[in-house]
């Protein structure tokens, strides 16, 4: 169940990175498919986005100027097809992605993108990705107004906020001729009172505690007075309440979550301390199961007819395991679609790094239900554990990517005291800050995980589910290998549904190794003994407990 970080070939086919540019086309005589994208290596620059101050809920075009916005080409060795230029960039504001239909490459220095007309009042970090991986970002570019906090001569009013890892906590003051941005804006605020509120020019700026008021500037600069409506914020202990509030007016905005976007307007699935939420802002319990997608799984190669039978179960995620070395892009693109038709979530496993960055534009039509399972290590060394998960999360970050990582722990993810002891550190690491983990609780009859972790499965349940950071756990009916140790999995099951923690069963059907399969030919109507039971019969089962993205309970 490794994945596989490195190329590979398979078969005829080559998979590689758009990162070796045109050395793959030159020297090499290779029978099948080899992808290459070449262009300029400098990197790109944003000097400026045009209008840099939009009013919330209207639909605007903007237009990027700056430099090095390169093009890539494709080129297919074995196919008489022509050369294909890729223009598709990826545009994030803050952390939602501008949709892909609404980006248009116009030159190597310009881009023009669609507003999002639901994007709250605050200000946005702007941030190109061009078809090679490259980014580059311009800090606060582009800043979002109440309609009400418009009026004539504050085009160059700027915003102030200090976004933590439990939302803002400062409010927006400016006046006429720019307001003044402290200097928190990357700090944390574990603590309601370490978040300033912003000032404009003679404006009022405050220092939160629980509970405090935070007036907005209180006069222009420009000859006119801007009345700043003292808005209050109320915060907790912890500092997760806060709302922002607008430039030049102070008028309150949306309540903001745990990333500093408001709830509802998220554009993919997000967490939340140990919780999981959907684009709604509704908590997600994943009820899931796991399925490789090869040749002769299923034997007719029917993939998406394989996820017809799970969508029957009512699973809300799968955790796909694809060969691309056997699957078409297109053949991946259809099974999720198929989920994504059903409303699941599809946990993506094994694609290399190269293969996600240069299938980003296809996995991004996906992305409100989309989660990355991007590390599994084979081995048993914790300290190596901590820097090769970072850098998996670092390098998937770099592509653009801003929907939900997974990191599966130490030893072949049974080590769940790594995950108790570094999650945290992982979690502050994750330039996402959406960040989640795998175990496999598969601890058998014979105590072997047990005694060396010093507790029981039951209390291992108890322990991840009590974390700070959401853990799904991997279930299934015998630990692999000769032994076949029975899993106290209904147990297991029963702990979760109690302490409301995802699990995924390891897996759903799968002729080479159909020992934990909760099918046995891939269908509802062949369920095993283990599935009947996990799906349909258990209190705490599929059937009985799932519940989709984006639906009410």
């Amino acid at each position: 169940m490794s994945p596989s970080w490195a190329p590979q070939h398979h078969g005829s086919r080559l998979a590689w990175s758009r990162h070796k540019a045109w050395s793959c086309g030159l020297s090499w005589v290779v029978l099948g498919v080899l992808s290459c994208h070449g262009g300029a290596t400098s990197a790109p620059r944003i000097d400026s986005i045009e209008p840099n101050r939009v009013v919330h809920g209207s639909s605007v075009q903007a237009t990027i100027v700056g430099a090095n916005f390169q093009t890539g080409l494709d080129v297919r060795v074995d196919s008489r097809q022509a050369a294909k230029v890729d223009r598709v960039f990826a545009v994030w504001l803050g952390s939602i992605r501008v949709a892909t239909s609404a980006v248009e490459y116009v030159g190597p220095t310009q881009l023009t993108i669609g507003v999002p007309p639901t994007l709250a009042v605050e200000a946005y970090d702007v941030k190109v990705t061009t078809p090679a991986g490259r980014s580059a970002t311009l800090p606060d570019g582009l800043i979002v107004v109440d309609s009400a906090a418009a009026p004539s001569g504050s085009a160059a009013g700027g915003s102030a906020s200090a976004r933590g890892a439990s939302g803002y906590t400062g409010g927006y003051g400016a006046d006429a001729s720019g307001g003044s941005l402290p200097e928190t804006e990357t700090g944390g605020t574990s603590d309601a009172s370490t978040g300033s509120g912003g000032s404009g020019l003679g404006g009022a700026s405050a220092s939160p505690d629980a509970g405090e008021p935070v007036s907005g500037g209180t006069t222009g600069s420009a000859g006119s007075e801007l009345a700043g409506a003292g808005q209050t914020m109320t915060l907790d202990a912890a500092g997760s309440g806060g709302s922002a509030g607008s430039d030049a007016t102070g008028t309150a905005a949306a309540a903001a979550g745990s990333d500093g976007a408001p709830d509802g307007l998220h554009t993919t699935l997000w967490t939340d301390g140990r919780l999981l939420k959907d684009t709604c802002g509704q908590v997600v319990t994943l009820r899931g199961v796991q399925q490789k997608l090869l040749a002769g799984v299923p034997s007719d190669g029917d993939w998406t007819g394989l996820m017809d039978q799970i969508a029957a179960t009512g699973a809300n995620a799968v955790r796909i395991i694809p060969d691309v070395a056997v699957l078409t892009l297109a053949d991946l693109d259809a099974v999720m679609a198929k989920l994504h038709g059903y409303g699941i979530i599809a946990i993506l496993a094994g694609p290399s790094f190269g293969w996600l960055n240069d299938n980003h534009a296809m996995l991004a039509k996906y992305s409100d239900r989309l989660i990355l399972d991007v590390w599994l290590p084979s081995y048993d060394d914790r300290a190596r554990f901590v820097r090769d998960g970072q850098a998996a999360v670092e390098t998937v970050r770099s592509y653009g990517y801003t929907e939900p990582l997974v990191v599966s722990s130490n030893d072949n993810a049974r080590d769940l005291p790594a995950l108790l002891q570094y999650g945290e550190t992982l979690v502050a690491a994750d330039p996402g800050h959406n960040l989640m983990f795998g175990w496999y609780a598969y601890w058998g009859s014979s105590n072997l995980y047990q005694n060396r972790y010093g507790m029981s499965l039951s209390e291992g349940v108890s322990n991840a589910a009590a974390a700070t950071f959401p853990i799904v756990m991997g279930l299934t009916q015998y630990t692999e290998g000769m032994l076949r140790e029975d899993i106290e999995y209904a147990d297991a099951v029963t702990q979760a549904q109690t302490h409301g923690m995802s699990w995924v069963w390891s897996t759903w059907y799968n002729p080479p190794s159909a020992i934990n399969a909760l099918s046995s030919d891939g269908t509802l109507n062949a369920l095993t003994a283990a599935g009947a039971e996990v799906v349909t019969e258990h209190a705490a089962g599929i059937a009985k407990t799932s519940v989709l993205a984006c639906q009410e309970p």
